[in-house]
């Protein structure tokens, strides 16, 4: 093993670091069998595979049973050549191997009579005949070709089996998550350059893609192996675009409006009084990227960037006018990315790939609706998010591939007070105010109040793959990994004046009814870490393949020293640090059978068990948190009236 890989190992281990980010997710699997036209194994033959997504070219020979492999292969289409004396040469051209995928590929070799090449082009195999899991790809045509909401989750939902939480018709709701159901789970694994892009503190993506840096996108809903955390639902993987030998680039401009878009508002409903129904006015998306070479076969370069902007309507939504009447105001949102990677290639056998993408949300209404009608009611959010991964492969001759990356996730979500609300006069600034008879925000700033929040994750994988030939019959394909990931949440919580006010319509007219007042501000801290080990094995006979797993994780936390309180109501409060006495270690098998039921690999059955845990984050250490607004410090009483009328609750 050479040094530069013993560096990489000694490098990782010494990091905190993901159970979600498994290794193996970025690469897929090339292999197959020479033979000659009696059927006899091909010992010997060197085999050569190049095409833009390689560095040069990979090379290697066959075994004693004719099999070659190429363990560690990039998305993308290749031609292999089979070379070897007294035989005619073989190409085989427009070879796709996708991520997470075994293509296999065999070759049948001539005794040459005279010079000649035999060039084979054909369909690459499509089913793959090892491997257990279901799922989908969406490679670079489908991607840019087929109309979606170009985002991840409107692009998945044209896999079998995959369904969005809520719909999102041309892309309108793009800034805010809508979620993915596969097979009926809700939970789901986004990994994005082989990063989780899930926020610690809860369970969802706090991310939105560069929709046009995406090279092709894989979804695993079945079968998973043992390196696929939990979850359950879908594994979902995206593999950005990379350099390449050749300079090139996009761009993408597109634009749409009220115009072209329509409505469901029938006569009926005109006649009920609704005459402006949520509706798109505006949309804009301007996606630009670029790669190419820094040196050539040794260092490719890539950037993109995107611009997203989406207008709409909210009914209800708009600014008081002295006469009681509202302006109708559009809710605007805004998402901007910016992605950066570098691949290296050390040396023939050793690749180093760094990779970084930021993403800013902005949504200067957040949570604008029928009941909360005003801009002084909602809320400004900017959340910028940070990801970066560096990842060394190294090839250690062909039968052991190393893998071992390291990443780190943070996302800083401040949801302040909106701009209309500052804006105000200070003796016009008034507590939240819900009249309960019409369900509606009277007055007062957003009523959960600013939110900042602050999540990181620390993540490191370091994954072994082992091919053995002819041991009980097989050939097998052994993988061994080690996986942690660290992180850790801090929210603070501040409702203003520390208290929301409730009135109630008497006879039409609203009057002070309750006054609810809070801790705030205060600090919530939460850290958490996972480990997790899992070994497995593919046993390929001919007809069939069997594929056993098993993956142990633990998890544990702490509450860190933190404080709450010092507002208008409730003295300062400290609370120590105490390590959870929750921690969970479990067990999880994976097992699957591939039966190729004709000889050419064109029909198989599958079959599968699988045990899948719940993953867990910071927040599931909430309710053991007392410093916590929505349990602690928080009072109800009843309010006899608002003698001066200054729309606050004054002591006495």
């Amino acid at each position: 093993m050479s040094r530069t890989t013993l560096l990489a190992i000694a490098c990782a281990l010494a990091l905190p670091g993901s159970a979600l980010a498994q290794t193996g997710q970025m690469f897929g699997e090339l292999e197959g069998r020479v033979i000659d036209v009696s059927g006899a194994a091909l010992p010997g033959v060197t085999v050569v595979l190049s095409g833009p997504a390689v560095m040069g070219a990979m090379t290697t020979t066959t075994n004693a049973r004719g099999q070659y492999r190429f363990p560690a292969v990039s998305s993308g289409t290749y031609k292999l050549t089979f070379r070897i004396a007294g035989f005619s040469p073989l190409d085989r051209d427009e070879v796709v191997v996708p991520i997470r995928s075994t293509v296999s590929v065999d070759a049948q070799l001539k005794v040459a009579e005279r010079q000649e090449t035999v060039t084979v082009s054909e369909a690459s195999p499509v089913v793959d005949v090892v491997n257990a899991k279901l799922g989908g790809r969406l490679d670079q045509a489908t991607l840019q070709q087929v109309p979606t909401a170009r985002t991840i989750f409107g692009s998945t939902t044209l896999l079998p089996g995959m369904v969005m939480v809520r719909q999102d018709p041309g892309g309108l709701n793009a800034s805010t998550s809508t979620g993915m159901v596969a097979h009926g789970a809700a939970t789901y694994n986004l990994n994005y350059y082989g990063v989780t892009a899930d926020t610690p503190q809860n369970y969802g993506s706090m991310y939105y893609m560069d929709y046009g840096s995406a090279e092709e996108i894989s979804v695993d809903t079945a079968a998973m192996g043992a390196e696929v955390g939990g979850g359950g639902g879908a594994n979902i993987n995206i593999v950005p675009k990379s350099g390449s030998n050749r300079l090139k680039g996009s761009l993408l401009y597109s634009a749409t409006g009220k115009a072209m878009a329509g409505d469901n508002l029938t006569a009926d409903l005109r006649a009920q009084g609704i005459t402006s129904p949520s509706s798109l006015q505006r949309l804009r998306d301007l996606n630009a990227d670029i790669g190419g070479p820094l040196i050539k076969d040794r260092l490719w370069g890539f950037g993109s960037f995107r611009d997203y902007t989406t207008e709409e309507n909210i009914p209800g939504f708009g600014t008081l006018s002295a006469d009681g009447t509202r302006t109708p105001e559009l809710f605007h949102s805004n998402l901007r990315n910016y992605t950066a990677s570098l691949k290296y290639q050390v040396s023939r056998n050793n690749r180093l790939s760094v990779f970084w993408t930021y993403n800013k949300k902005f949504q200067p209404h957040r949570n604008a609706g029928v009941n909360q009608p005003d801009p002084v009611n909602t809320l400004n959010q900017q959340s910028p998010k940070n990801l970066f991964n560096a990842n060394w492969t190294s090839v250690m001759g062909s039968n052991t591939f190393l893998e071992v990356s390291s990443s780190f996730f943070h996302m800083h979500w401040p949801s302040k007070f909106s701009d209309e609300f500052y804006a105000l006069p200070d003796d016009q600034k008034t507590s939240s105010t819900f009249n309960i008879s019409t369900g509606i925000y009277m007055a007062g700033p957003e009523p959960t109040g600013e939110r900042l929040r602050d999540a990181y994750r620390y993540q490191t994988n370091v994954g072994l793959t082992r091919y053995v030939d002819g041991a009980l019959g097989a050939s097998h394909q052994v993988k061994l990994g080690l996986e942690n990931w660290y992180g850790w949440g801090h929210d603070t919580f501040n409702i203003f004046n520390d208290t929301r006010l409730r009135y109630t319509n008497v006879g039409g007219v609203p009057q002070p009814s309750e006054i609810f007042t809070y801790n705030t501000p205060l600090t919530q801290r939460t850290r958490m870490r996972n480990f997790a080990a899992f070994v497995q094995d593919r046993l390929t006979y001919p007809r069939f393949t069997v594929n056993l797993g098993l993956r142990w994780s633990y998890y544990d936390g702490e509450l860190p020293e933190q404080t709450g309180g010092g507002g208008r109501w409730f003295p300062v409060a400290t609370y120590p640090a105490v390590k959870t006495p929750y921690h969970w270690s479990t067990l999880a098998p994976r097992m699957g059978v591939v039966w190729k039921l004709t000889e050419d690999g064109k029909n198989v059955v599958k079959a599968s068990y699988s045990r899948y845990y719940e993953v867990m984050y910071t927040t599931e250490f909430d309710t053991i948190n007392q410093n916590i607004i929505q349990t602690t410090g928080v009072a109800t009483y009843t309010w006899f009236g608002d003698k001066n009328g200054n729309g606050i609750v004054d002591p006495g």
